[in-house]
This record gives C-alpha cells, sequence and structure tokens, in this order.
C-alpha cells in the first residue's frame, strides 16, 4: 500500500500531447470527444459508440477546427458488441509517428484522474495546431462495477454532456501519464430521487406521478482499457503517418 501513496495523493501530468490529440467530433447521433489512440504501432481515433450510433464505413463525420467544422470519410469503424466503445479511421487527417505507447496504469482505489473534453461547447484558449484544444477535469477512481454489457469503471466526479469519449488518465508505476480509459456517460439517480413535486399553499407538497428527472448522481461510467484496446485492434484501417504533428 505505500507504494501506491504517491499515486493516489496526484493528478497525472498532462503534455502537450495529450492535449493536442483530443478533438471535437460531431455526427447525425450527437456531438462528444474523440481522441487518437497508439496501439502496437498503429494509430486510431477512439470515441464512445453513442457519438457515432449508426455510422458505416463511407459515411462522414465533423472534427471541429479553429475556423469551422472539418468533413472527414470513415474509412475503418468498429463497435464494441456491448459496450459504449467505437474506433475509426479516416484518410482525411495523418499525424507524426513519434507517439510512444503509454505504460500501463497504476489506479489504486482513490486515484486521481484526469478527463479531457468539450463539455456544453466550450474549448480551451491552450494554442493548438489548427484545431480547439479540451478542458480538463479531476475525478476519482472509485472501483469497478459488473454491469450486464461488462465492466465498467466508476469515478467520482461530474461529467457534463460533451465529454463523452473523452479519454481518462492516470499515472503509471512509474508515475508517468498512461491512458486509464474512455468517459461513457454519467450514471443518473434513481428515479425515486428525481421526481418532480408540486407545491401548494402552506408549503405541503406532493409527488406528480409519471413524470420524473435523471439528474447526474456525481458518478462517472468509463470504458475500461481492456475494451478500449479490443475496439481498437478489431480495425484494420489507421490514421495515415506521416513525418508531421497532426496538421
Amino acid at each position: 500500500m505505500a507504494d501506491n501513496v504517491s499515486l493516489i495523493g496526484s493528478y497525472p501530468l498532462l503534455t502537450h500531447r495529450e492535449i493536442i490529440t483530443v478533438f471535437r467530433l460531431r455526427s447525425a447521433a450527437g456531438i462528444g470527444s474523440a481522441f487518437i489512440h497508439w496501439l502496437d504501432g498503429a494509430a486510431r481515433f477512439v470515441t464512445a459508440a453513442h457519438v457515432l450510433n449508426g455510422v458505416k464505413v463511407g459515411d462522414n463525420a465533423l472534427i471541429q477546427r479553429d475556423g469551422g467544422w472539418q468533413s472527414i470519410t470513415i474509412t475503418d469503424i468498429a463497435f464494441s458488441e456491448k459496450l459504449d466503445i467505437c474506433a475509426f479511421s479516416t484518410e482525411d487527417f495523418s499525424i507524426s509517428n513519434n507517439l510512444p505507447p503509454y505504460e500501463a496504469p497504476a489506479s489504486p482505489l482513490g486515484a486521481q484522474l484526469l478527463f479531457l473534453g468539450f463539455p456544453h461547447d466550450l474549448v480551451n484558449n491552450y494554442p493548438g495546431r489548427g484545431y480547439p484544444t479540451p478542458l480538463a477535469r479531476g475525478a476519482i477512481f472509485s472501483g469497478v462495477i459488473e454491469s450486464k454489457d461488462g465492466p465498467i469503471a466508476i469515478l467520482d466526479g461530474f461529467n457534463n454532456p460533451g465529454y463523452s469519449g473523452s479519454p481518462v488518465y492516470a499515472r503509471s508505476k512509474s508515475e508517468s501519464t498512461a491512458l486509464f480509459g474512455v468517459v461513457s456517460s454519467y450514471r443518473p439517480e434513481r428515479r425515486t430521487h428525481g421526481q418532480i413535486y408540486r407545491q401548494f399553499p402552506g408549503c405541503d407538497e406532493e409527488v406528480i406521478p409519471d413524470i420524473y428527472t435523471k439528474p447526474n448522481s456525481g458518478m462517472i461510467q468509463v470504458i475500461t482499457l481492456q475494451a478500449v484496446n479490443t475496439v481498437a485492434n478489431s480495425i484494420s484501417r489507421s490514421i495515415p503517418v506521416k513525418d508531421q504533428n497532426p496538421k
């Protein structure tokens, strides 16, 4: 346990790499975040499956540039059979070949994590390379639950619309930055905590039947790294690599 104290008490250090490889992604299904994931010497985009729901090879999606939206054609795409994770590639985008693989994350319970994305249509003023840069947010690793669809990591923190598909970063055993997983959604409160009340004179109140909200419970649902790697490895075409940074 003593070996993990420093990992629990400090956030991972974000570098220029993490910040400029996260993008705002849009399709007919919605808007979220996507990032470049290097695995086994190849690069793919990764996002939450619901951001690209219904998209197939040959369809177009949009990545936000500083001056508007860039249309990209999907050349390969794969969805997890059950989990909210998707990987895709396009030839309308190129990256450099100097991004080394991450070390494995070391994530004891209570570890501090960071995720990067574009909540509420907001972008950062951190300088990018022609693309808006994301906002960072912190959370605490609560544990992993077994859902009907597979393992889901739970973080203690707040996830807003726009963070779907965001990469989550932890620290490795050597305390370098490591990819932990991908944001899927926030977990809503139970229906009994989302009831709507009608107030009467005298401060009496009653529950309005058949109507409820889904407030944010403060629990973030994250797809774990193993599932991310599985879906990324299932596509054969990767993002073209050139001797330059993302252009």
